[in-house]
């Protein structure tokens, strides 16, 4: 089958770069142009005047690898070329495959792959590449969230997936007690808008706690999830899990919006798109009073909730930001999408921008982001169905 790659705007480069800016300066939100000439930081967003025309968008096509409201993407840690893309509007993982060629080939898995996706799967808008965990398959991992509350009963959290094609989203007949070819899932978090991994079957989620939703005042959390050993495809033991609660009612979430997240391995502080808020903050995971065990679902193993951990504004809210959604680090940079106006910001640890580009596609578009092999930036626009890479 042949496929075509596409471009939505032509090079326009101009001379001009943009200025850094002060993560406390309202002034600067619209984006704005001016500044030193030469290279400067963030080149993955254009070195021009800022526009949609000072950079290429080139759309990601190819039969049959349509998506529908895509809400965040991931490029595997195995196979650098694949491009895994949560497609939230039919509840389907579309995989980019070699997106460095062209033509473009690849797969869809859903719920004709897998009879119980609707549960592990569902309304899922993130997902996190993780680590080589698992006796199953080639033993690499991934997590999805699902921004759900399972019908009502609150029973759901992130899924722990295998990155082997031959096993995600195929049915395992006879394995387990026949519950699809998910390897994991944990229930402590409903109404998830994103996550991230730290190390090995550790992940970080965004979402409302059910600890705080059983106690009748339902308010989000960071949570950090500990899948420990995952119980293997179509199986169900969840007792070995663990969950730390943290920053309870300190972020906000948006409805029907994604949101992204980092956990810098290094100093061991997690990076939020804070959307409610208009912020980016991080938490110190390492800060916080002693864990004290919180109500947990039976046999999902032990919930805890940590008081006193520090939040800090990176980005403070009511300056640059206005509906913070995909984030990813990079080059020792923070690049933020605003779901509210269509602008990639790219900000130092500091919160300082040092570059930025408005995308022209404007509000309830931009969700999730990621750098691929060839240190360009992807993201997904989900107003007009369409995976973006930009050609700077």
């Amino acid at each position: 089958m042949r496929h075509v790659w596409m471009a939505i705007a032509v090079i326009g480069l101009a001379t001009l770069y943009g200025c850094a800016e002060g993560g406390g300066s309202a002034a600067s939100s619209g984006g704005g142009t001016g500044g030193p000439v030469g290279p400067g930081p963030a080149p993955e967003l254009g070195s021009g005047d800022h526009t949609p025309s000072s950079v290429t968008l080139t759309v990601l096509s190819g039969t049959g690898l349509s998506v529908n409201n895509p809400a965040d993407l991931a490029f595997s840690p195995i196979d650098p070329g694949e491009l895994w893309v949560v497609s939230q509007g039919d509840a389907s993982l579309v995989i980019f495959d070699h997106v460095l060629s062209n033509p473009l080939t690849g797969e869809r898995i859903n719920s004709t792959n897998d009879g119980n996706w609707s549960h592990f799967f569902s309304n899922a808008c993130g997902i996190a590449m993780g680590a080589q965990t698992s006796s199953t398959g080639n033993g690499w991992t991934f997590a999805t969230s699902q921004d759900s509350n399972n019908g009502g009963n609150n029973f759901m959290g992130p899924t722990l997936w295998s990155l082997d094609r031959g096993i995600i989203g195929h049915y395992p007949p006879g394995v387990g007690i026949g519950l699809g070819s998910h390897l994991d899932m944990l229930h402590s978090t409903r109404f998830a808008k994103g996550i991230a991994h730290e190390a090995d079957n550790r992940y970080w989620v965004v979402g409302q706690a059910f600890f705080t939703v059983n106690a009748g005042n339902p308010q989000v959390c960071l949570t950090r999830y500990e899948f420990a050993q995952d119980h293997g495809p179509g199986a169900d033991n969840h007792s070995n899990g663990v969950k730390w609660h943290y920053a309870k009612g300190q972020v906000a979430t948006v409805s029907g919006v994604p949101l992204g997240m980092y956990y810098h391995p290094t100093s061991k502080l997690l990076y939020v798109s804070d959307t409610g808020n208009g912020r980016i903050v991080a938490l110190d995971t390492q800060s916080g009073n002693a864990p004290v065990v919180v109500a947990s679902f039976t046999s999902d193993g032990t919930d805890y909730e940590v008081t006193g951990a520090t939040v800090t504004n990176v980005v403070a809210p009511g300056t640059l930001l206005s509906q913070p959604s995909g984030l990813e680090f990079y080059n020792g940079l923070l690049y933020v999408c605003d779901h509210a106006t269509g602008i990639i910001h790219a900000f130092d640890l500091n919160g300082t921008r040092v570059n930025w580009l408005d995308t022209g596609l404007g509000s309830n578009a931009l969700t999730g982001l990621a750098f691929g092999p060839d240190n360009k930036l992807y993201f997904c626009d989900k107003k007009n169905d369409q995976v973006v890479r930009i050609d700077p």
